[in-house]
């Protein structure tokens, strides 16, 4: 699950600061569905992987 948190976290911060210059409602909108396209794409990653099992 840390994974799916981190990917979450990291998708985030990198749309956020991409939003950012564009204005602050751009930027928290970027936040959050950054957060949910990262923490879709650790879950598949870890679906993939097969880390879900353990």
């Amino acid at each position: 699950m840390s994974v799916i948190a981190t990917a979450g976290c990291v998708g985030s911060s990198l749309i956020c600061a991409l939003a950012a210059p564009s204005g602050p409602l751009l930027a928290v909108a970027g936040f959050f569905g950054g957060g949910t396209i990262g923490g879709m794409i650790g879950a598949v990653a870890i679906a993939a992987l097969g880390w879900g099992r353990a």
